[in-house]
């Protein structure tokens, strides 16, 4: 078990720095661009989302470890269904109740996917 979260963990940091590097670029990338910091505020929270939904699956696959096959297959399952409403309700907080710009938010997420691709080593 340690040996596996120990890779697992080395991955999680590896991941999470690309994920905090793209975050970081996109909002002064909009802060530069369009020069308000509402914006840049959006991207952050945008690129923070993605990181908590990447937190939340490594914890998942650190516990799953050392269960057995259909005891892991569920729980990742049902942490991928807990993501997905997690991002959703994030979005719909971040956009609706916080008046966050659009743009920036699902810009700053998109970048923190593709650099979870590139740390992960997609392809």
């Amino acid at each position: 078990m340690k040996a596996a979260a120990n890779t697992l963990g080395k991955g999680f940091q590896r991941i999470a720095t690309a994920q905090l590097f793209a975050t970081f670029v996109v909002a002064a990338g909009f802060l530069a661009w369009r020069g308000t910091w509402g914006e840049a505020f959006a991207a952050v929270y945008g690129g923070g989302t993605a990181l908590v939904a990447t937190w939340w699956y490594w914890r998942g696959l650190v516990s799953g470890a050392d269960a057995d096959a259909e005891v892991a297959r569920r729980a990742l399952f049902g942490g991928a269904i807990q993501r997905f409403v997690f991002v959703a309700t994030a979005f719909a907080a971040g956009m609706g109740l916080l008046t966050l710009a659009p743009a920036p938010l699902l810009a700053a997420y998109g970048g923190c996917q593709l650099g979870y691709l590139r740390a992960a080593g997609a392809r």
